[in-house]
């Protein structure tokens, strides 16, 4: 916990205008390791004065991470590569928070991760299991059709369309013992935007897409699709978390500066590190974040693939990389891009971003002065 600190310290160089939290607001840990991408959920989680975002990966969970915690949250990834990156203590110690009164949000991977099943790793809190664990279906436009209970807890009117892309659909599974749950929704018959038909995306209608309910003195909600990823779906994902926290939720996103440099910085990072320093970068009253290359000004890149640097190949601004890998670092100077800095710590990307922005605002200074000549 001690090296989380640290970090968080680095990070949080990078002046942050984030939601004034309530006194009581709820302590929520969110899993960042193997098998995870948190960015999106997080956000939207942090954009809630009732919730205080940490971060933590499998080690730190197994060690103590969630003492004093509320809740614990698994996004969307690999179900199984999460298992394995939580690691034995940490899957031990997150069934004794839920089984003890903590509370367990999962989605998409995080969904599959809690399920009953013996063929693959999960964590074995929920009586149900995916239809097809073989099999990743792609992405889609699916309907959600809410059940009674549903309808109730999540102040639903009727059905409604949300993303999808590889959660599971479930059936019931081997009873668990100290879980009693309820299906909030099935999948419904329409299916739009399928992108890959021969994964029968279509043969998940009838069956579960969110569950809810009890394990032991906790609480568990899983969601198999993403509505947090759509503007209009959103209220979905608010009105689960309201189930499960029994709160009433206020979300205060950040409003665009005016004037201000953008940084495009990508989504989906899987270390402590990494997600507080986006978390941080949202929230930063000195820029925008875009998730377009196209609308920044410079951009920050964490752990980064090779494609996103195929993204980059028209981006005129300075380009920062956080990297830990010799071998990716060896391979990211030897593009020959200009503006690029690469550096090894969070702290340095810190540093060189508020250089980065501050002579983009000086540039921007001048030019008002000189009428852009």
């Amino acid at each position: 916990m001690k090296n989380l600190l640290v970090v968080f310290s680095a990070i949080f160089i990078l002046a942050a205008a984030g939601v004034e939290k309530v006194p009581d607001a709820l302590k929520v840990v969110f899993y960042c390791d193997r098998g995870v991408g948190v960015d999106l959920v997080g956000r939207l989680m942090d954009d809630c004065p009732e919730f205080i975002v940490t971060f933590a990966n499998g080690k730190e969970i197994g060690e103590g991470a969630l003492n004093g915690a509320d809740m614990v949250v698994h996004s969307g990834g690999s179900g199984e590569s999460q298992f394995f990156g939580l690691g034995e203590k940490g899957v031990a110690a997150e069934r004794e928070f839920v089984k003890k009164g903590g509370l367990y949000h999962g989605t998409c991977a995080g969904a599959f991760l809690v399920l009953e099943e013996t063929r693959r790793k999960r964590n074995q809190m929920v009586p149900f299991k995916p239809d097809d664990p073989e099999h990743y279906r792609g992405g889609a436009t699916v309907e959600l059709e809410f059940t009674e209970a549903g309808l109730a807890a999540m102040g639903q009117k009727g059905p409604r369309m949300v993303r999808y892309h590889g959660g599971p659909a479930m059936i019931p599974g081997k009873p668990v013992e100290g879980a009693d749950m309820k299906v909030f929704a099935y999948y419904g018959k329409k299916m739009e935007k399928i992108e890959k038909p021969e994964a029968d995306v279509r043969g998940m209608t009838g069956k579960a897409a969110i569950i809810a309910g009890t394990f032991g003195k906790g609480k568990i909600f899983i969601c198999g699709p993403h509505p947090e990823s759509g503007r209009s779906t959103q209220d979905i994902f608010y009105k689960g978390l309201e189930w499960l926290t029994g709160r009433k939720l206020h979300p205060s996103p950040k409003k665009r500066i005016a004037g201000a440099p953008n940084v495009y910085a990508p989504m989906g990072y899987n270390t402590p590190e990494g997600a507080r320093m986006l978390q941080t970068l949202w929230h930063s009253a000195d820029c925008n974040r875009v998730l377009s290359p196209a609308k920044g000004d410079v951009a920050l890149l964490i752990g980064p693939k090779k494609k996103t640097f195929k993204e980059l190949k028209d981006f005129k601004g300075p380009v920062i990389v956080l990297s830990n890998h010799a071998d990716t670092t060896a391979g990211i100077k030897a593009s020959g891009r200009k503006d690029l800095i690469v550096v090894s710590s969070a702290a340095e990307a810190t540093a060189k971003l508020k250089e980065s922005l501050a002579k983009l605002k000086n540039c921007k200074k001048n030019d008002d002065k000189t009428g852009g000549k």
